[in-house]
């Protein structure tokens, strides 16, 4: 389990992409599972209003817009077997990131304006951008584009999906 994770961390260090990932549909399932319980707490901690059943779906719309966009992508570069290596990474990366997110925004919802809460923002806009070229990566790897256009890719998809999210889910005002 450990070399996973570190293979995952290699990929976050941009230094190895999905390639070496085994085309496992069951392994992919187990990377799913990892991101889709460490997505839970994230929303959990950020959209406390959201009930279990809408917190779930949340997920899993995000996972679903952006399987979508990916094997589009890949199917359009004609390399569609490279989608599930590419998800699997996708989806390790992001639990990866998520997880110093999450004490980040703890940091940014527990404190009062001043110092610390200016250092988390600032943290969570450097794990946005790293979050951001390492999606561009992987995507560079598996698709044959550029890094910026994989993150670009990235952005948009994240976008798409916290849009269809906030329309079926909104964010009640207190």
């Amino acid at each position: 389990m450990w070399q996973i994770i570190f293979y995952f961390w290699q990929i976050c260090l941009l230094k190895a992409g999905p390639e070496k990932i085994p085309r496992r549909v069951d392994l992919l399932g187990i990377f799913f599972a990892g991101y889709f319980l460490i997505s839970g707490i994230s929303i959990v901690m950020s959209r406390p209003d959201l009930t279990f059943f809408s917190g779930i779906s949340t997920i899993c719309i995000g996972a679903a817009v952006q399987a979508l966009t990916v094997y589009s992508l890949l199917y359009f570069k004609r390399v569609p077997a490279r989608f599930i290596p590419t998800m699997s990474a996708l989806f390790g990366t992001n639990a990866i990131i998520l997880v110093p997110m999450i004490a980040t925004s703890l940091i940014m919802d527990q404190t009062e304006p001043g110092g610390l809460r200016l250092f988390a923002d600032a943290v969570a806009w450097v794990l946005l951008g790293w979050w951001l070229t390492i999606v561009g990566s992987i995507l560079s790897r598996a698709a044959t584009i550029s890094v910026l256009q994989g993150a670009m890719l990235a952005f948009l998809v994240e976008s798409i999906a916290l849009l269809v999210t906030l329309t079926i889910f909104p964010m009640n005002q207190s």
